[in-house]
């Protein structure tokens, strides 16, 4: 991979990694992502050894060391279909680019044109990815960079403090898995707190005030079964729906792509929450569609 760029830190990247300290915690963060696999290995090589000669490795390291080189060239047109190859470039690529955020913060040098691209081309990745942990981590960092105006002004309208509405997600799922299990229920409860850069997109996206956005506190519930998506909406609704509770039925009036789920709004502790509610069949269709293949897209959640 040629880093042919005037930055000191960027045109030696590969004498950078070679510092003790700075390979051990990326492999680190490699391991603790859970990619670290045949694949991930030649990426490394690849990235960190000169003339490295990828001819004798498998089809699938070949194809992950070209989405790699085309992801820090800003080609973002690859196929995600196949997660034994994108995930762990994807997160390869991610690390690396807060790396070199790191060394540049940690040896005060200014920051390159060149990081502030590759920043705008990992919120791209973040975007698509499913991985809610990796989005948690690194979107917000990767924002702050880009537009830390913007970053702070939006943080200060949110209605309250990421850490408390974790407190109100851990404290909701415990409910609901009470709640579930009662009704006689077993679904797969899948959770996250909206990103400030998730926030600011939707606020673009919609042309809406950070104040309207619905959904800072998320939860998807996939059910075995169509009957058990009302199921879980009446308990939710019994639980937490009150006059300022709005139902969007997508499985009685599916979209025109396809997608069926039912989308309930409630607030609680002032936090806007949504649950959306699908069975697996829906589930199947919402990810693995045709959004799962071509360049990067949106997803919304």
């Amino acid at each position: 991979m040629e880093y042919e760029f005037n930055c000191p830190i960027c045109s030696n990247v590969r004498e950078i990694y070679d510092r003790p300290q700075v390979r051990e915690k990326l492999k680190k963060d490699i391991a603790l992502h859970g990619v670290q696999n045949e694949i991930t290995g030649i990426l490394l090589k690849f990235t960190f050894t000169p003339n490295y000669d990828p001819l004798d490795c498998s089809q699938n390291a070949r194809v992950g060391i070209d989405m790699l080189k085309r992801l820090f060239s800003g080609q973002i047109e690859v196929d995600r279909s196949d997660t034994r190859v994108i995930e762990p470039v994807e997160v390869l690529f991610l690390l690396i680019v807060r790396l070199m955020l790191e060394l540049h913060n940690d040896e005060h040098i200014d920051y390159c044109y060149k990081n502030r691209f590759r920043c705008q081309t990992a919120l791209m990745v973040l975007e698509a990815t499913n991985n809610q942990e990796l989005k948690a981590e690194l979107q917000d960092y990767f924002f702050s960079f880009l537009s830390p105006a913007t970053y702070t002004h939006l943080t200060s309208r949110l209605p309250t403090s990421r850490e408390k509405m974790i407190k109100t997600q851990q404290f909701m799922l415990g409910k609901m898995q009470s709640l579930f299990k009662k009704a006689g229920i077993s679904p797969t409860i899948e959770t996250r707190v909206k990103t400030v850069y998730s926030t600011f997109r939707k606020t673009q996206r919609k042309g809406i005030l950070p104040g309207d956005v619905d959904d800072l506190l998320g939860f998807r519930i996939i059910t075995h079964s169509l009957e058990e998506c009302y199921t879980v909406l009446d308990a939710l609704q019994k639980k937490w729906g009150g006059r300022d509770q709005t139902v969007q039925d997508y499985i009685r009036e599916r979209k025109a792509s396809g997608y069926q789920s039912i989308h309930l709004h409630v607030r609680i502790k002032n936090i806007p929450v949504e649950f959306q509610i699908r069975d697996k069949a829906m589930h199947h269709i919402a990810q693995r569609g045709i959004a799962a293949h071509g360049e990067y897209k949106i997803n919304s959640w």
